[in-house]
């Protein structure tokens, strides 16, 4: 009788929590196949306004594009390295990378900041160059960003007379420029591999190597630690996404896509269930996340929270 006792409150304690958790995160599209075929697609990232989907290919060589609802996939370019952490401006017109290429004797290998349109005009916005840094949008979207060498930052401005203030990162420390005055921020210690802001510019979610994911939060000044989780996604200024990756030391055995709030509350496991290592998770303001499989197949979801 006790132990069916025991057994009952078990059962009702999941029910609540399950319940909570519904109210605050609901699955209002499940997840379905949104690319694949004899390439294989690797990184996506969703536009903000929830509209495109850009991803690159086999090695994330070049990047391919298609509509979120479903559309043919059209390669917008053929670069090598361009898919790998690729962002999309804020009204969701354009994309910045890097890109690697040889000079014309094939033998020199270089680099670039380059900028595609989404019918895949290209503007090479920093000249061929032996290293560059990741770029960065400006704050207002009307400038991009990146590092040549330690601390040597250069930009392309695409409107004249914007505002110049802009963060960008490498793997030591965050830089923020507001009114031509830089600031080095260092709120974790370790490697920077992915920094990623609020839309508001106010959270940063940082995945440090062999940490998990820190939050920073520039108006109190508070960090808060994670313990787990990488490659973070903002899906407004309170709440995120991550993989959390399970491996051998050799190979994925599983991952999972967290949704959590800024100041380390779990919110809900969105790919439970789901029969596939779920990788590189990126979301819209409207909830519309995707992500990819091992195999290299692209897949979406949608989302809301209360």
């Amino acid at each position: 009788m006790k132990n069916t006792i025991l057994s009952l409150v078990f059962f009702l304690f999941v029910c609540a929590l399950s319940q909570t958790f519904s109210q605050q995160v609901k699955i209002i599209e499940p997840i379905t196949l949104l690319a694949s075929g004899f390439e294989e697609y690797n990184m996506p990232k969703i536009s903000p306004d929830g509209k495109k989907v850009a991803f690159g290919g086999l090695g994330n060589n070049g990047i391919f594009i298609t509509d979120y609802f479903g559309s043919e996939i059209k390669q917008l370019t053929y670069y090598a390295a361009t898919g790998w952490n690729m962002k999309w401006s804020a009204n969701s017109e354009a994309i910045t990378t890097r890109v690697n290429f040889w000079e014309d004797d094939f033998k020199t290998k270089k680099s670039a900041v380059m900028m595609f349109d989404l019918q895949g005009k290209e503007q090479n916005l920093s000249g061929s160059l032996d290293e560059v840094g990741m770029p960065f949008w400006s704050l207002d979207g009307n400038s991009v960003w990146w590092e040549e060498g330690i601390s040597n930052f250069k930009s392309f401005t695409l409107i004249i007379g914007g505002d110049q203030s802009f963060k960008v990162s490498n793997s030591r420390n965050i830089i923020e420029v507001e009114n031509g005055i830089p600031t080095i921020l260092k709120p974790v210690e370790g490697e920077y591999l992915f920094v990623e802001w609020t839309p508001d510019n106010t959270k940063a979610a940082i995945s440090v190597a062999g940490k998990g994911i820190f939050v920073y939060d520039t108006k109190t000044e508070a960090t808060y630690d994670f313990g787990m989780g990488e490659y973070p996604s903002w899906i407004n200024n309170e709440h995120l996404i991550f993989m959390v990756v399970k491996d051998d030391g050799h190979e994925i055995k599983d991952s999972e896509i967290y949704c959590y709030k800024y100041d380390g509350k779990f919110l809900a496991d969105l790919t439970y269930g789901f029969d596939k290592p779920a990788l590189y998770p990126w979301v819209s303001r409207d909830g519309k996340i995707v992500f990819q499989s091992p195999d290299g197949k692209i897949y979406k979801m949608q989302i809301d929270i209360d």
